[in-house]
């Protein structure tokens, strides 16, 4: 079997950092090349702290696109930069990975479109954790047996979406089998979003402060019992078996946007 040949944006990300790492060690994965605004000229490996890789970061995606059927655009950055990479690289005609947050509805919708025009699979994640994918799936089951529920979501303070990706989820996924019960009282909040945000009734809380990786709680209370479901990313080494498991599979998808690594994984 050939190499997976990446091209990687948002390097000098922490998560670009750790994927820089990790493609290294793969013996079945080559990293190309390596987009980020910072350290332009600098190699990839000393950004990410391991022996010089001989590839140097560039801040221009499509100077570097070359082979749309050996190369696939991984793209960890933030919402507005993400947009731009996975544009480029559908015009292009290159698949994509994609794990960053904070799309719309109608930008994943307009990816969609786009790459079934051009006969491309996508791939985008909110969560690449294994363990994250399979607490969803649990939420899911569980929220069936439940009439009451809440999630709380805890990130690093430099994530800059909320909720998070996983959270919105998670919610979305309990809501196909879950009608939530009317609260029994009248609620006053005596400051604004004390009871966090409302998506259909499951009310999500966000956390965010220096120490924390990413963070679940789903909290389902029934009567005289409440199920508490948690997840604890410990590091961002845990999103790496989901990402590699992604770049291997994306080009034998359908074309057009895959969400979501359960997709990927019997179960």
């Amino acid at each position: 079997m050939n190499p997976v040949k990446i091209i990687l944006t948002g390097g000098c990300g922490q998560m670009g950092k750790q994927l820089i790492k990790t493609f290294s060690e793969e013996q079945d994965i080559v990293l190309t090349g390596v987009i980020d605004k910072k350290n332009a000229g600098i190699d990839a490996g000393t950004v990410a702290g391991i022996p010089e890789t001989g590839i140097k970061i560039t801040d221009e995606l499509e100077a570097i696109l070359k082979n749309p059927e050996e190369e696939i655009v991984v793209d960890f950055t933030c919402h507005e930069a993400a947009c731009k990479h996975i544009e480029t690289a559908l015009s292009r005609g290159f698949s994509v990975v994609s794990g960053t947050t904070g799309f719309s509805d109608r930008e994943l919708d307009d990816f969609n479109r786009e790459a079934k025009a051009k006969s491309i699979p996508l791939f985008i994640a909110p969560n690449f954790a294994i363990g994250a994918v399979l607490m969803m799936k649990f939420a899911a089951t569980a929220s069936r047996y439940f009439s009451s529920a809440e999630i709380i979501e805890l990130h690093h303070n430099r994530k800059k979406d909320a909720p998070s990706g996983t959270s919105m989820l998670t919610a979305r996924e309990m809501l196909c089998n879950f009608s939530p019960a009317p609260p029994p009282v009248e609620e006053k909040e005596l400051l604004p979003s004390a009871r966090g945000s409302d998506m259909n009734g499951i009310r999500i809380h966000s956390v965010r402060l220096p120490g924390f990786v990413a963070h679940q709680e789903v909290l389902l209370g029934g009567t005289g019992e409440v199920l508490t479901l948690r997840h604890d990313t410990i590091g961002r080494e845990s999103f790496m078996p989901g990402v590699i498991l992604a770049v291997k599979k994306v080009k034998s998808l359908q074309p057009g946007l895959t969400f979501g690594l359960d997709k990927l994984l019997e179960i």
